[in-house]
């Protein structure tokens, strides 16, 4: 970020072009800000509000005098931006899965992903046999 005069940037989310005005790029560099945003304001404050959520990750202070709140998690900051289920269990039921037949035995099995035709995919066992 070199900087005198503001920049015009395109937003990575929406497209839209936005300004980076000269005192945001100094506010940049002082916090040690290395590259300038990708998101325009607005899209931004709307993935910062999609945080905060009901059902969107659990983020609590670790300050509480008597330890977490009765029911409370804690997950770390860095984990602010992704939107997690609290439970694992509630997770794994909302992950899509696809199914497929195993290579080697020609049972019927379950990914976590689309898969590609051609390749080849195996069910948990036969996995474990390959790789070990």
């Amino acid at each position: 970020m070199s900087g005198s005069g503001d920049r015009t940037l395109a937003c990575s989310a929406c497209g839209k072009q936005f300004v980076f005005t000269e005192g945001e790029q100094e506010f940049f560099r002082t916090k040690g800000f290395v590259s300038p945003p990708k998101r325009c304001p607005d899209c931004r404050r709307e993935r910062r509000d999609r945080g905060k959520a009901p059902g969107s990750q659990v983020y609590r202070s670790p300050s509480f005098p008597s330890g977490l709140p009765e029911g409370g998690d804690y997950r770390s900051p860095g984990f602010r931006e992704y939107n997690v289920a609290a439970s694992s269990v509630l997770d794994r039921a909302r992950r899509p899965t696809y199914p497929a037949t195993c290579a080697q035995c020609g049972s019927e099995t379950q990914l976590p992903f689309r898969p590609v035709e051609g390749k080849q995919y195996y069910c948990k066992s036969c996995y474990r046999d390959q790789k070990g």
